[in-house]
């Protein structure tokens, strides 16, 4: 009996991310570490082909591609790497320019963020990220220039990891600036439609809410207080903010419900795919928006042309895309997040649905959905944040309901208000909803809800090796499933404890 259900994107995707990971081992983290992560590589391949040996030519060939996207992987990672390694330069005084791309404000002092950026002194440095804080409010979109101090940031400094570099490219930290001056505004047309939804909802909605209403509706959380980006995380939900499957779901339902009546599918697909590629753009091409734009395009895909659609291979081929395109979104924290919620969805889902059945079926189904999603993410959760909610799963059943109707009426009366102009005052509507949940999250002090736990990888790797040998991946009986499952399950929490 085979030991694997056979799916080739996910082989593929699972070997272009070991790939990376097994380089990012390499550079920085202990030879034991790479040698356990080898190890368990290496025993489940060798498993897997002994077990399956009836189909030996096309194990060697899967072997064979696997290994092509995990040198692939490795490769991408180590060039990446390099590329950011090279622009270590001296910190000192250069002149600087640059188009803001985002902008932060805290008590009256603005975080840029400057991208196409150049840094000059005897000579010039150019396609870097800048950042830097000022008093002088500036524009999304504008071309500055100016003179500061410039100080790379390393991606390996006194034993602390940063991977901002590997998401983002060279990076510099700005301080002491100078003669800062607009010189130019050039903002992109998906950029623009953004900034005309964030100047609708300024005007139209209290202050309070259309930061909240703008993170909901284009995934940037950056106009959000930290209190209330606080609140939010306290509470387990704010997930909301990232662009994902609740809200491109609704769109392409919503667009699937227009055309209903048109004849031509190709031709339906095609105009869909293309506006749900385009609000992903508004959304800045966020790996999460990404990852469900290109999950929903498959689905129509499979449908148009008869097809039978498979979750795991949709995800499996969401990440491969992605980071084929940019191997650094693999440490981009909202990548992680987006695609193991969905992955735990797609393994622990059924598994719970089978055990837990409290409440009907369509209150043990939320419940499922939302605690195989929780469970999956509390790896990366406690590696980043090194805290977890413990009412998430709570709050998660009782406010995102109500957060998802509310996203629903926003998206609605803003893309018509652009065509019906009178409608952009019916923002007051889910304006007030977004204030009846602040309201409800201000009631008590969340925070004593949002424990600290120390964790490390081989936490995260015994736990997640757990999840996938307990699930239907797998071809195991119940008993070997169990025993080891608990085997892992017991080696991740003496992580955390030693």
């Amino acid at each position: 009996m085979k030991l694997f259900n056979y799916r080739p994107l996910m082989f593929i995707a699972l070997s272009l991310i070991s790939g990376a990971v097994f380089t990012y081992v390499c550079f920085y983290y202990s030879i034991p570490a790479l040698a356990v992560f080898s190890a368990i590589i290496i025993s489940f391949g060798v498993y897997a082909f002994i077990k399956d040996i009836e189909n030996k030519r096309r194990n060697i060939i899967c072997i064979c591609v696997c290994l092509i996207f995990f040198a692939f992987g490795a490769l991408s990672l180590f060039s990446r790497i390099q590329t950011v390694n090279s622009f270590n330069i001296e910190s000192n005084y250069y002149n600087f320019s640059g188009y803001v791309c985002s902008k932060i404000e805290d008590n009256g002092t603005f975080l840029y963020e400057l991208e196409d950026a150049e840094l000059s002194r005897d000579y010039k440095i150019k396609g870097v990220k800048l950042s830097f804080c000022d008093t002088e409010e500036l524009q999304i979109g504008d071309k500055v220039k100016g003179y500061a101090y410039a100080q790379f940031v390393d991606i390996k400094s006194n034993g602390y990891i940063n991977n901002a570099p590997i998401v983002d490219g060279p990076t510099y930290d700005l301080t002491s600036v100078q003669n800062i001056e607009v010189v130019d505004n050039e903002v992109r047309p998906l950029t623009y439609v953004s900034l005309q939804v964030l100047k609708k909802f300024k005007k139209y909605m209290q202050s309070d809410a259309f930061p909240i209403a703008y993170a909901l509706c284009c995934g940037d959380s950056s106009f959000m207080p930290d209190e209330v980006k606080g609140v939010y995380r306290f509470a387990g939900i704010a997930h909301i903010f990232a662009v994902s499957g609740l809200h491109i779901g609704f769109l392409c339902g919503m667009l699937t419900l227009l055309l209903r009546k048109y004849k031509n599918r190709y031709a339906k697909t095609a105009i869909i795919s293309c506006i749900l590629i385009f609000y992903a753009g508004v959304c800045g091409f966020r790996p999460s928006s990404v990852r469900a734009v290109i999950m929903c395009i498959t689905a129509m895909l499979f449908s148009t042309f008869g097809g039978k659609n498979d979750f795991v291979s949709s995800i499996s081929l969401s990440a491969t895309v992605i980071l084929l395109l940019d191997i650094g979104n693999l440490f981009d924290v909202g990548f992680q997040l987006s695609f193991v919620s969905v992955v735990g969805i797609a393994i622990l889902y059924p598994a719970l649905c089978r055990v837990n059945k409290l409440g009907g079926k369509a209150i043990s189904s939320a419940i499922n959905l939302s605690l195989s999603a929780s469970l999956a993410t509390l790896p990366i959760a406690l590696l980043v944040f090194g805290r977890v909610s413990v009412v998430g799963v709570v709050f998660n059943l009782l406010l995102v309901p109500v957060v998802s109707i509310i996203f629903y009426m926003l998206f609605a009366i803003t893309a018509l208000s652009f065509v019906f102009p009178f409608l952009s005052y019916c923002l007051v509507i889910p304006g007030f909803g977004i204030k009846i949940i602040n309201y409800v999250l201000n009631v008590i002090d969340l925070s004593v809800f949002y424990v600290r736990i120390k964790a490390n990888l081989y936490f995260a790797l015994a736990y997640y090796l757990s999840f996938f040998t307990a699930s239907d991946l797998i071809n195991l009986s119940v008993k070997k499933k169990c025993i080891f499952g608990a085997i892992f399950l017991i080696s991740s929490v003496m992580c955390l404890v030693f």
